[in-house]
This record gives C-alpha cells, sequence and structure tokens, in this order.
C-alpha cells in the first residue's frame, strides 16, 4: 500500500523539479529578452511568448497526470479494503 504512495511521491518530486528547472530557464530568457532593443526584442517576443504558452500547457498535463495517478492509487487502495 504504501508503495503505492511513494511512487507517486517520487513522480510528483521528479515533475516538480523539472517543472521549477523549466521555469528557472524561462525567466532566464525572460531577463535576457528585456536586454534587448526595443527592435529586436519586438521580433523576438512572439516566439517566446509561443514557447510559454507551450510550457504552461505541459505543466498543466503533469498536474493533470498526478491528479489521476492519486486517484487511480486511492482506488487501489480503496479495492483492498475488506468490504
Amino acid at each position: 500500500m504504501a508503495r503505492c504512495w511513494k511512487k507517486l511521491s517520487v513522480q510528483f518530486q521528479q515533475r516538480t523539479e523539472n517543472a521549477l528547472l523549466i521555469s528557472s530557464k524561462l525567466l532566464h530568457v525572460n531577463r535576457l529578452l528585456a536586454r534587448l532593443p526595443a527592435s529586436q526584442m519586438a521580433n523576438i517576443r512572439p516566439c517566446f511568448d509561443n514557447v510559454f504558452v507551450e510550457v504552461a500547457i505541459a505543466f498543466n498535463k503533469i498536474a493533470n497526470g498526478i491528479k489521476i495517478q492519486s486517484v487511480e492509487n486511492q482506488s487501489h487502495l480503496m479495492s483492498l479494503l475488506p468490504h
């Protein structure tokens, strides 16, 4: 029983670390963009904004995957209880 939750905890930790790394890199890129002249930033900003949207979608998928795994674990644990 504890193994299911341990696995979920490890997955959550790994995904959280990945999300934080991606967020950190995006923040760094955003700071670099802020240093550019306005004309160059205007050319690059739409691409960066698209990447940001894709990352937000990926983060939502990660969160939904964790929620689904949690529900599956809960269902599995409930099936092990005596009726």
